[in-house]
């Protein structure tokens, strides 16, 4: 899985999140928790991800499933999760990002982006 479209994709999100949460008052250095979301093609690439951030140190995932489209037929899974504190900074949110991105491409499970609590 080439992980360069969706790292660009989710480092200039990253930018302009970074601006707004400035904006609003949040200092560098300033320690927060961050909510991240993917999206998962079936419940064993789901599982195995939230198996895999809970063996880096992450508070466990919350693993979930919901019926789509006009009859309810396909069924899409997602991962989400809220991190320990993390340092806010440009930076450090980029290379959180990165880190994300990459491990859900290991998994075929696309990191779909974060955010936090002003």
């Amino acid at each position: 899985m080439d992980v360069s479209p969706v790292l660009a994709s989710q480092l200039e999100m990253t930018g302009k999140t970074w601006a707004t949460l400035q904006k609003e008052g949040i200092e560098e250095s300033e320690q927060r928790s961050v909510d991240y979301f993917f999206d998962a093609p079936d419940e064993s690439r789901a599982q195995a991800l939230a198996t895999a951030l809970e063996a880096q140190g992450a508070p466990p995932a919350d693993v979930t499933s919901q019926r789509v489209g006009f009859i309810r037929k396909k069924v899409v899974w997602s991962v989400s999760g809220t991190t320990a504190p993390l340092s806010m900074s440009l930076d450090s949110l980029r290379d959180w990002v990165t880190d994300m991105v990459e491990l859900g491409a290991t998994h075929d499970t696309p990191f779909d982006g974060w955010g936090t609590e002003l």
